[in-house]
């Protein structure tokens, strides 16, 4: 794989987890001050009606699509056992690391009870089924990624990723349909909620795929039959679905209508960055992507400490942007600190090459 390629990738993490954290510490600092001038009130709601923190993740998302079913096989290395154990030495250990951390910076140090089948639960990625929450809320996307990778696992042995290969159809389109059987089930049946997330793994699970088809975009190896799938489900993404959701007023409580275009946009942002920084380099950005997946599960926690450690010195100084900076810079530099350590002691020793 060539390096201009992947260090452009890189920079696209990089760029998604800045969505993510400015997401969640605009979230918090306006839970501090409830947004106490008109320019940050503005900057809130840009952030918040614009869903910064879900478009980060549906880039997250769109990248395990256009790099996982593909770079194993590139290596040679298509064993269903190998893939499995280096996506499990990837991910899991630091996984289990964050969890103490998130239990109590989420939880305890603002006086929630966590308990011992939470923590179990959690350490197997299944909360959620048995009505007991992540230690860190970001876990939500972590467990769509694990579902993603044991489906990419059991279909490893075919060549998905070969030019006339109706696979990749099959794989989008069905797990399309699960989750709108899912959907269904659980309108049908509300008391059993865990048809509601088997519908928004699978929703996503689809969502992840459409980075397949853009990968065999890319490499002009996509059918005609693929490339319809791909511009029917973009197009309903895009256009049909904003639409019928805004005409009928399906707006969740909390949510913001411009919400229902951010698929659409990570689509957008996803296609032309890879363009774009395949021809620049951007070296922060590139660390920043390397370091992804430890600043993701740690920036909570520091946007935490910064919350707990600095809310009173802020309060005292509340009004102004300088605030804002030292509060964004704080949280930032935390969660730099704790991604660096994750990502050298932790993710480098456990990773196989």
């Amino acid at each position: 794989m060539k390096k201009e390629f992947l260090t452009s990738i890189e920079s696209i993490r990089g760029i998604a987890v800045l969505l993510v954290f400015c997401a969640h510490t605009l979230q918090h600092w306006n839970s501090i001050f409830k947004a106490d001038t008109a320019e940050i009130i503005y900057l809130y709601l840009f952030t918040f009606h614009f869903d910064f923190g879900k478009l980060g993740v549906y880039i997250f998302f769109l990248i395990s699509g256009y790099l996982i079913p593909f770079h194993d096989r590139e290596r040679n290395e298509v064993t269903a056992q190998h893939f499995l154990t280096r996506r499990f030495y990837r991910i899991v250990p630091l996984y289990l690391l964050s969890i103490p951390i998130g239990i109590y910076f989420e939880h305890m140090a603002f006086g929630s009870s966590f308990s011992a089948n939470a923590l179990a639960l959690n350490a197997l990625l299944i909360p959620n089924f048995f009505s007991e929450p992540f230690a860190l809320n970001v876990y939500w996307t972590l467990q769509i990624e694990m579902v993603f990778y044991l489906l990419i696992a059991i279909f490893l042995k075919r060549d998905l990723t070969r030019e006339g290969s109706n696979l990749l159809i099959f794989l989008l389109v069905g797990s399309i349909i699960c989750a709108e059987l899912f959907r269904s089930l659980h309108r049908l049946t509300p008391e059993f909620y865990q048809f509601g997330e088997l519908a928004k793994i699978t929703g996503a699970i689809s969502f992840i795929f459409l980075g397949s088809f853009i990968r065999k975009i890319s490499n002009k190896t996509i059918s005609k039959s693929e490339l319809f799938i791909f511009s029917t489900y973009v197009f309903y993404l895009s256009v049909y679905w904003p639409i019928k959701n805004l005409i009928k007023l399906k707006i969740e409580t909390g949510a913001s209508a411009f919400s229902f275009l951010v698929p659409a946009l990570a689509i957008f942002i996803f296609g032309y960055s890879i363009k774009l920084l395949r021809k620049r380099r951007i070296k922060p950005l590139e660390y920043l992507g390397m370091t992804s997946y430890s600043f993701y599960l740690f920036h909570s926690p520091a946007i935490y400490i910064t919350k707990i450690f600095f809310a009173s010195y802020f309060l005292e100084q509340a009004g102004n942007w300088n605030n804002l900076f030292c509060f964004v810079t704080a949280s930032f530099s935390l969660g730099l600190l704790f991604s660096h350590f994750g990502f050298k002691y932790i993710e480098e020793r456990f990773r196989i090459r």
